[in-house]
């Protein structure tokens, strides 16, 4: 018998076989629609455990301070479960209380190592315009250095807004809280420079005049791993947007492609279901429809997998609210990957959509 209970944390149970497909484990979903001021739209984050059988010793907790009120469920397709949803309406008076740092944790029940994903929501409008970048990783020049290589981030921040030098930037959980810089950028000067940043304006920040970004910093330079004290040469090459782990010589592949370097697509075979499946068990596919305000192609969602991947949208979207679809002969993650012929925005020259 399946167990669901929310109290700002979910408890899942049952005997549900769930297996992974992609490999990716446990990862956090945002569904973050496009709304209005007149017909605001419910926001949707989704826990998914697809690396390991969910049983009744598993504990999934999802939590954010302030949430106004919510609701919640489990997500399951014909009995197969995959994992729980919180649904937290967006009323017009209280809208500026589901912007923020959201937290899921994946404890399983066999006594392994919790697993922690981090998500950020904020609000669709040109007043912070991140233009989709939630998360940033760094790298260093070399093993054992601060400093930053030449081909990493120095920047985080957002299209300048009028009032932006009212703007400040504070890094969270810094041990004093202490103030950053002023204005649309933070700069970064080296791996110690990572953490929850928050840009803030004062008394404005429940109105959308508030942005995080998370900044990740690897053990090792691009094309390295961290293994035992080390900083060895990967043998791995990752595809279509897959991020090398940072302690392994593995890939975290986006939605919808497996493999060892991510190079095969979910479903591509005909007769199949289709290749939007973010998980599978022996008969059932988990896709994006099938998620409580869900999206046949994905649109809309932002997907926080572990790190160096931190949080992207859905292959072929792009933006603040992961809505705009890539352009003509550009696809996959954040849009990043060209064609010359014509291609599918979600999997590329080898797509059938």
């Amino acid at each position: 018998m399946k167990v669901l209970v929310f109290w700002i944390f979910a408890i899942i149970g049952g005997g549900a076989q769930a297996l992974p497909s992609p490999d990716q484990g446990f990862f956090l979903i945002v569904n973050t629609p496009e709304r209005d001021k007149f017909e605001p739209r419910d926001l949707y984050l989704y826990a998914l455990n697809t690396d390991t059988v969910v049983n009744g010793s598993d504990v999934i907790e999802m939590s954010k301070e302030d949430l106004p009120y919510w609701d919640s469920g489990e997500i399951s397709v014909e009995d197969i479960l995959f994992g729980c949803y919180l649904r937290v309406p967006q009323p017009l008076k209280m809208r500026g209380a589901i912007f923020g740092r959201y937290e899921a944790t994946f404890t399983p029940g066999d006594g392994g190592d919790p697993i922690e994903r981090e998500a950020f929501v904020k609000q669709e409008s040109k007043i912070l315009d991140t233009t989709g970048i939630y998360t940033e990783t760094i790298y260093p020049a070399e093993a054992g250095s601060t400093a930053l290589s030449d081909d990493s981030p120095r920047y985080i921040g957002f299209r300048a807004p009028r009032g932006n030098l009212r703007i400040k930037w504070f890094r969270v959980f810094d041990r004093y809280n202490r103030r950053r810089g002023i204005g649309p950028r933070e700069e970064l000067e080296t791996t110690d420079d990572a953490g929850l940043y928050l840009a803030r304006r004062r008394s404005r920040g429940n109105r959308g005049w508030a942005v995080y970004v998370r900044v990740i910093a690897a053990d090792c330079p691009k094309g390295m791993y961290w293994n035992n004290g080390t900083c060895e040469n990967r043998t791995v090459i990752c595809q279509n947007g897959g991020v090398g782990k940072n302690s392994a010589d593995e890939c975290l592949c986006p939605p919808f492609f497996v493999g060892s370097e991510c190079s095969a697509v979910v479903g591509l075979d005909p007769s199949d279901d289709g290749p939007f499946v973010l998980a599978s068990s022996d008969s059932t596919h988990l896709q994006c429809k099938d998620l409580p305000g869900g999206h046949r192609e994905c649109r809309g969602n932002l997907f926080c997998l572990g790190d160096l991947y931190g949080c992207k949208c859905s292959p072929g979207w792009t933006g603040n609210r992961c809505t705009r679809p890539c352009v003509h002969n550009w696809w996959g993650v954040e849009c990043s990957q060209q064609c010359t012929d014509g291609c599918s925005p979600f999997f590329g020259p080898d797509g059938r959509i």
